[in-house]
């Protein structure tokens, strides 16, 4: 894992500087007498706190050459970047023409941030030997500190290396833990998100990324033909992954299961047998594979239900605990796309667009989110996750989903949605709509003629 890692990190690294080399120009700076003019090589990598060896990163020497024309050239594995460098003290600054990046010369020793708090390449002039210690700010194991204090959020600990790895932030510690029996079983990796960026998941690892869930708690992860054993942990969506001091946390939304790798890099991995992760287009959008497209005409029609708030934080406060009847009408087109409008009776909530898996499970198989509007945000690919054959009432549409607004604030909200003209019998009292004994009344008109009727309000898409 340790290796697969830094590979993946360094990847993504050479991606980035490939998109803006290319200066290579001569910047005037005589330098010729500064006597950091010369060959450097690197001894250590450091990212993200976690030191490597320039062969697990690069799986090649990586060097800089300052020459004394003002120039550089650094060299990483297969790439070659140049521009102009220059020292102020024993500050270097080197520049391609696009970015900037910094670091630190004491005598036969260089830092060279590639980029601040992510990786640091150490380097050592050529003819000499690295430290036998970190005289240079040298990288040692550190991992992010997990505890409740006010203390800083980085830690050092000893030189033992099965103490050393990446523990990410941000996730809180998981409480009354479950193992969700309906995602035992295999996830394929197939791409890679990072900087509002997405990579084919055979541009990162060669020999592919995958996720074996086991009923008994254990699991296996594997990147680039690399595989380790880790026990994972269930809350809701979110899934834990630990190892020793290692651990790595993950959402599951359905048929998709997202791995945080590092701060913004994720791994997405789909649900063996539900997604098609090959493309011969290279876009690594997942397909959805057709199985059975008679049953697209399950999902259309009018839906009655009720809507409910059920968690949030404190600008949604006063409203976690409500809970209004709602209307949702369901359309859909040969090529598994649709639309669901959902309104309460005297305001719209919003309107999504789905693409719908019929062999996601049970008769109507499983859909989610393209895109939309709900609540007056906007909803992307994923936001929704539907299977229908997981709700524990049979012929519901369940929507169990969070909420985030454009500040960060958030709640959590349900929709239980059954076709209307059907009775909620089998559905537990404190699950059955407010105006459930009204709607018994009159299920058996037309749904819009009893909307316009009442003269409720009407969704505008339909008026």
């Amino acid at each position: 894992m340790k290796r697969a890692t830094s590979i993946l990190l360094a990847i993504i690294l050479m991606f980035s500087l490939a998109a803006c080399n290319g200066n290579g120009s001569n910047g005037g700076n005589d330098v010729v007498n500064d006597p950091n003019v010369g060959k450097w090589i690197a001894y250590s990598v450091d990212i993200m706190g976690v030191e490597y060896s320039p062969e697990e990163v690069f799986d090649a020497e990586a060097t800089v050459e300052l020459k004394a024309d003002g120039t550089f050239v650094i060299v990483l594995a297969d790439e070659v970047f140049d521009g102009n460098w220059s020292m102020s003290g024993n500050q270097i600054t080197v520049d391609d023409g696009v970015d900037v990046s910094y670091g630190t010369i004491d005598g036969n020793l260089m830092e060279l941030i590639i980029e601040e708090g992510f990786m640091s390449i150490f380097y050592r002039k050529e003819g000499t030997n690295p430290p036998r210690t970190g005289s240079l700010i040298s990288p040692g194991n550190i991992i992010r500190d997990n505890n409740d204090d006010d203390d800083d959020d980085i830690d050092e600990i000893d030189d033992d290396p099965s103490s050393s790895g990446i523990i990410l932030p941000s996730i809180p510690p998981v409480e009354d833990v479950v193992i969700d029996a309906r995602n035992v079983g295999m996830w394929i990796g197939y791409m890679v998100q990072t900087a509002g960026r997405e990579i084919d998941m055979v541009d990162v690892y060669r020999n592919g990324a995958w996720i074996e869930l086991r009923a008994n708690g254990e699991c296996t992860l594997s990147f680039d033909g690399t595989a380790d054993t880790y026990k994972w942990k269930q809350t809701g969506r979110n899934v834990t992954f630990t190892a020793g001091n290692l651990e790595y946390y993950a959402i599951i939304m359905g048929d998709v299961l997202e791995f945080e790798l590092a701060d913004d890099i994720i791994i997405v991995f789909g649900r063996e047998g539900t997604i098609n992760t090959t493309d011969s287009n290279n876009d690594v959008t997942p397909d959805i594979n057709i199985i059975r497209p008679d049953s697209l005409g399950v999902w259309e029609g009018y839906y009655y239900g009720t809507f409910f708030v059920y968690e949030g934080n404190d600008p949604y406060s006063e409203v976690v605990g409500t809970f209004e009847d709602v209307y949702c009408v369901i359309a859909t087109w040969e090529d598994n796309s649709g639309i669901v409008l959902l309104w309460t009776m005297s305001y719209e909530l919003g309107t999504v667009e789905i693409l719908i898996n019929p062999a996601g499970g049970g008769a109507m198989g499983s859909a989610v989110s393209i895109s939309g509007e709900l609540f007056g945000e906007a909803i992307s690919r994923n936001d929704w996750t539907i299977r229908p054959s997981d709700c524990k009432y049979d012929n519901m549409i369940e929507i169990r989903e969070i909420f985030v607004d454009s500040d960060g604030d958030w709640f959590d909200y349900e929709f239980y949605l059954r076709p209307w003209g059907m009775d909620w019998n089998d559905v537990e009292e404190y699950d059955l709509p407010q105006y459930y004994d009204w709607y018994l009344a009159v299920c058996d008109f037309d749904m819009l003629e009893v909307i316009l009727s009442e003269g409720e309000y009407m969704h505008s898409a339909l008026t």
